[in-house]
């Protein structure tokens, strides 16, 4: 039984950095995600990094499970109409009438208002590319128009 492990924000900044490096240097399986074999690897580099803990390869995946699920959730509202980002704050932002509408289609999904998420464009470069894994995968042109999109939404504009 592997107990739940309560990471500090130093834990959680460690180990994203040693993701982006893994993805950066094209460490993972052709689908997109992290072979079995580098959790060990991740907890070699981590207890290198952070003299003193004490983690197991099950504690990396489950925190990376969380991270992607949180990224995942993310990445779903920003697909939806009505939702924007705060760069001062680092968080989602939308209408409470949006977001009422979006938990009744989505009623798994957890959103804390205003909760501040600045790991998202990490996480993103992380896990962005299991996103599209067996749907439609995102052209640069796509993705620069959303990019848009979510840069015109203004108090003006909403509805």
């Amino acid at each position: 039984i592997v107990h739940r492990r309560n990471w500090s924000i130093q834990e959680e900044d460690v180990l994203i950095s040693i993701l982006q490096e893994i993805v950066a240097v094209g460490d993972r399986s052709d689908n997109g995600c992290f072979r079995t074999d580098i959790y060990e690897q991740i907890v070699l580099k981590m207890c290198e990094k952070i003299p003193g803990l004490t983690t197991t390869s099950k504690h990396i995946q489950n925190k990376m499970k969380r991270l992607k699920y949180k990224y995942s959730t993310a990445y779903d509202m920003f697909s939806t109409s009505g939702f924007g980002w705060n760069d001062v704050h680092q968080c989602i932002t939308v209408d409470a009438q949006v977001l009422e509408e979006y938990l009744k289609k989505h009623p798994s999904k957890n959103y804390i208002a205003n909760k501040s998420f600045p790991q998202y464009e990490r996480l993103k470069m992380i896990f962005g590319k299991d996103r599209v894994i067996g749907s439609m995968v995102e052209s640069a042109i796509d993705a620069l128009e959303h990019i848009n999109l979510v840069s015109e939404v203004s108090p003006e504009t909403k509805n």
